[in-house]
């Protein structure tokens, strides 16, 4: 069994990947005219 707190921590770990993920697609697929999109 996973400890609970490791489940969160992998649970935190996929949002960051899934949130870095996105963040260097979408200005790939879609050049960002808004300067504050490049967070």
């Amino acid at each position: 069994m996973v400890h609970p707190g490791g489940l969160l921590a992998l649970r935190l770990a996929l949002r960051a990947v899934a949130k870095a993920t996105l963040s260097s697609l979408v200005p790939a697929v879609i050049p960002p005219p808004l300067p504050y999109l490049h967070r």
